[in-house]
């Protein structure tokens, strides 16, 4: 492959990435009372909702796991940036 392709590749593969950690810390920080107005938590939600919200509207608008305790919308976007990031990452090999 031409060298400009595997510098995209490798910005999406690190992008993924890091919107897999932001999702991973969002996941932990979640368990604890922490203030919604930490710069932090802002931080997170401006990097991982967008991620997460089409698979949210899809989910409402199928009416599915309305009723469930656990964001599934959010449990569903971290396996699929799972898969995405393994198919990148198999690209590269």
């Amino acid at each position: 492959m031409p060298e400009p392709i595997y510098v995209v590749i490798y910005f999406a593969l690190y992008l993924v990435k890091l919107i897999s950690i932001c999702m991973f810390i969002r996941a932990i920080l979640s368990w604890f009372n922490v203030n919604a107005d930490n710069p932090i938590i802002k931080f997170l939600y401006v990097v991982t909702e967008p991620a997460i919200q089409p698979m949210r509207r899809l989910f409402q608008k199928m009416n599915w796991f309305q009723d469930t305790p656990i964001d599934m919308s959010f449990s569903m976007t971290f396996i699929a940036i799972f898969v995405i990031e393994t198919v990148i990452e198999t690209v590269l090999l």
